[in-house]
């Protein structure tokens, strides 16, 4: 005989196991958010050495206000680039998150339709409902709350 749901308890490869059939139509998304994360990363570690080039190249005996142009529009393109990356890995991250919660929600809307009528008897509504709403919506939080930590 099973343990009730509640009590059942599932490893880390186990629930990783179960997600990955989710999270493989988006594999491309995610490698996408992944190297624009390591871009936007690259463009802040270039910020300060760019700040500090503008500097020594505008401060100094061989000081030179018009050497400081250069830096400061290559330092606003860097800017707009690191919010361009950021923006798309923000917009891919939260589109695929939802797909994926939109998914889960209809393949567990099938499974629950396919349960024997005794279930449904013994099983308050309450419980169902709360399972079905919230642990998907937990489910979503986690994976975004996860995707917002690596960026």
């Amino acid at each position: 005989m099973r343990a009730p749901e509640s009590q059942r308890h599932f490893s880390a490869k186990q629930i990783l196991k179960g997600f990955l059939p989710y999270l493989a139509p988006y594999k491309s998304s995610f490698l996408t958010a992944g190297l624009l994360i390591l871009a936007s990363t690259a463009m802040d570690v270039a910020k300060p050495i760019l700040v500090g080039k503008a500097v020594d190249a505008s401060v100094g005996p061989s000081a030179n206000l018009e050497k400081l142009l250069p830096y400061c529009l290559l330092f606003l393109a860097l800017i707009v680039a690191e919010f361009a990356f950021n923006t798309t890995k923000s917009y891919l991250v939260q589109a695929a998150g939802q797909k994926i919660t939109h998914k889960l929600r209809v393949d567990l809307f099938a499974r629950v339709t396919h349960f024997p009528v005794p279930y449904y008897d013994k099983t308050p509504v309450g419980r169902i409902l709360t399972r079905i709403v919230n642990d998907i919506k937990t489910i979503g939080e986690v994976f975004t709350a996860s995707m917002a930590v690596l960026a």
